[in-house]
């Protein structure tokens, strides 16, 4: 069976949990936006730059993961129809749901970075972002993006 024969069968198996909208089927499934923590922006600007971030370099740094945030729409259009955001979790993690198409969550699967139970995985280094969705991050800060999918597709 295909991946999207499978998320097919998904999506006729749980119906409740199917949208119709302009005679397009969607489910949706959660993601999380992140960044690398302080202690690898750290490391990373130090092998970058020779030195620690000073507070000009953090307010510059601090700037850019929140213009990244601010750019998640544009992100989740490449992967799905609509994202809504719900927030940052306790690890500062910008989090909430995207609405998925059988197409859209077959390629989420079948292109994801890494694979973690139900969580699909991409980073900022695998081609996951555009160019101008990257350049709005500082040079020593990465950038991942998890999906979090049914049980049933991994």
């Amino acid at each position: 069976m295909t991946t999207k024969e499978l998320v097919k069968k998904y999506f006729d198996e749980n119906s409740n949990e199917v949208s119709v909208f302009n005679d397009v089927e969607t489910i949706k499934i959660g993601w999380t936006l992140g960044t690398s923590d302080e202690h690898l922006i750290t490391e990373l600007f130090t092998d970058d730059f020779g030195e620690e971030p000073n507070d000009g370099d953090w307010d510059v740094i601090n700037d850019s993961i929140r213009d990244f945030d601010g750019a998640y729409r544009s992100i989740l259009n490449n992967f799905g129809s609509a994202a809504y955001d719900e927030g940052h979790n306790s690890d500062g993690d910008l989090v909430g749901c995207v609405d998925v198409t059988v197409e859209q969550l077959a390629n989420i699967i079948e292109t994801g970075e890494f694979v973690y139970d139900n969580e699909i995985v991409f980073t900022s280094s695998s081609g996951t972002f555009n160019v101008e969705q990257l350049d709005l991050l500082h040079q020593s800060v990465l950038a991942t993006l998890t999906f979090y999918i049914p049980t049933e597709l991994v």
